[in-house]
C-alpha cells in the first residue's frame, strides 16, 4: 500500500479485478474509496452525495 494510506483506519477492503473493457453501472460507496489501476486506464465520473436523490 502507498505510504499515504493510514492502514490503521482500514476496517474492510474490496478488490475488483477485470480483464478489460468492463462497464460498471452507477453505484454508491458509503465510505471513502481509492481507485488504483494496475495498468491501462479507467474513466469514471464522481458525483457529490447531494445528487443521490436525483439518481434512479
Amino acid at each position: 500500500m502507498p505510504e499515504w494510506i493510514d492502514m490503521s483506519r482500514i476496517h474492510n477492503t474490496n478488490f475488483w479485478l477485470g480483464a478489460g473493457n468492463n462497464n460498471t453501472l452507477l453505484y454508491y460507496d458509503a465510505w471513502d474509496s481509492v481507485l488504483m489501476p494496475g495498468m491501462g486506464e479507467k474513466e469514471f465520473v464522481a458525483l457529490p452525495d447531494t445528487e443521490s436523490p436525483r439518481m434512479f
